[in-house]
């Protein structure tokens, strides 16, 4: 999800001036955010957090499917805002409502613990392949669209109350994107579409493929990270979950020579990860089994 960081101090108030009635979460010095609810106008999201000190605020957007407009930063005639320091390593994060990013998520958190500059590319119910998962163009169109597509264009998905000019579909210049490594983790929205018989699995598999050369050819500097989707082991058994992990076992077996493609097999971290009840999904605390592994694999590979 898009989010904004910045300092601020000599300040007794903040407030942010927001337009599209979308909802916002910020976080004050990394404290537990706070949810701002349909925003128009001016905003306190200061509260009793900001004092004369030196603060770090940075504000989420909190909702997939509205424009989030900022239209001003407001504070003390004393107050100092300033940009936070810039990492110099800058990754992004591709996926679905795993890898949305809030403040407790395992993007925010790798990117944290390794000072990395990140954005995420992600939606709840996306899957890789178009007719696949739960996303439609529009809350009132047929048939769902896939990152395999989504992720090529400037738009907001699955509309509403939008301006004409934010509805369209509009290429993206991936001319001034500049990242070191992105992460995908895409296929959990695809288990039970893609993985429910031999045709419907290789047809997965080369979507696949397609896709992770298409970011080599968008992003000839990073190095793409493929991450196994994780599952529940009350869930390893099930024909699709098996279906899927040998996909990718096979993913990365086409990619097994080209060096700037690593494979991170994430069975061996299924064990300790903790899902939502009856998911296949992460709870909380499972971001930070994550998150802990990955930035563990980061700093020995």
């Amino acid at each position: 999800m898009p989010y904004f960081e910045f300092y601020i101090e000599n300040a007794q108030c903040l407030y942010l001036d927001t337009d599209g009635g979308t909802d916002i979460r910020v976080s004050i010095d990394g404290e537990k955010e706070i949810l701002y609810t349909g925003c128009v106008g001016m905003v306190n999201i200061g509260n009793d957090k900001i004092n004369t000190k030196k603060h770090t605020v940075r504000v989420y957007c909190g909702d997939e499917k509205n424009v989030f407009t900022l239209k001003g930063v407001y504070s003390d005639c004393c107050s100092v805002i300033s940009k936070t320091k810039s990492g110099k390593t800058s990754v992004q994060f591709i996926g679905d409502c795993v890898t949305e990013s809030g403040f407790y998520d395992y993007p925010t958190i790798v990117s944290k613990a390794l000072g990395y500059n990140f954005s995420v590319i992600a939606r709840s119910g996306i899957a890789l392949e178009d007719g696949s998962g739960f996303v439609k163009l529009n809350d009132g169109e047929n048939g769902t669209i896939g990152m395999q597509t989504a992720y090529g264009y400037l738009r907001t998905i699955g509309a509403r109350n939008l301006k004409e000019k934010y509805d369209a579909a509009v290429e993206w210049n991936f001319e001034n994107d500049k990242y070191d490594k992105i992460f995908v983790n895409l296929g959990a929205n695809d288990t039970y579409s893609a993985f429910v018989d031999e045709a419907k699995t290789k047809k997965f598999i080369e979507s696949y493929k397609n896709f992770v050369n298409m970011l080599k050819s968008k992003h000839k500097n990073a190095a793409i990270y493929i991450i196994k989707p994780f599952s529940p082991i009350s869930k390893q058994g099930e024909m699709h979950i098996l279906n899927r992990s040998a996909a990718f076992d096979k993913i990365a077996d086409e990619f097994k020579n080209d060096k700037t493609v690593r494979y991170i097999d994430t069975d061996e971290w299924s064990g300790e990860i903790t899902f939502l009840s009856g998911s296949i999904f992460p709870d909380r605390n499972g971001h930070e089994i994550i998150a802990g592994k990955l930035t563990e694999y980061l700093q020995t590979n």
